[in-house]
């Protein structure tokens, strides 16, 4: 009898050493602000295949529910940084500019 494919976007369960690893993919919000696709893995450890897929239902559910995207773990101070590089110099006036570096240097 023929093995009936799994659904797309249902994560993978798989063998790892003596016991079972899954892997799903979960929504999250790039530090640029788009929505990208995260790899997520976890080691199970020695259980019976059943609770690994009962797992990996429940992780791929919560990722999927309507909750939306999680954010990205990215710092306000390397966001600051970066807007303070590429955003500072090209938009404001010079004295603006030394204005809005001194109020980032007392974050």
């Amino acid at each position: 009898m023929a093995r009936r494919k799994r659904q797309h976007g249902s994560g993978s369960l798989f063998k790892e050493g003596r016991g079972w690893a899954i892997r799903w993919r979960e929504l999250e919000i790039a530090p640029d602000g788009t929505i990208k696709k995260r790899l997520c893995y976890e080691a199970l450890g020695n259980i019976s295949r059943a609770e690994a897929g009962e797992i990996l239902r429940r992780k791929v559910a919560d990722a999927g529910s309507g909750g939306g995207p999680t954010r990205s773990h990215v710092t306000f101070r390397t966001l600051a940084h970066q807007w303070e590089v590429d955003v500072l110099p090209t938009k404001y006036k010079h004295s603006t500019q030394k204005t809005h570096q001194h109020i980032m240097e007392s974050i």
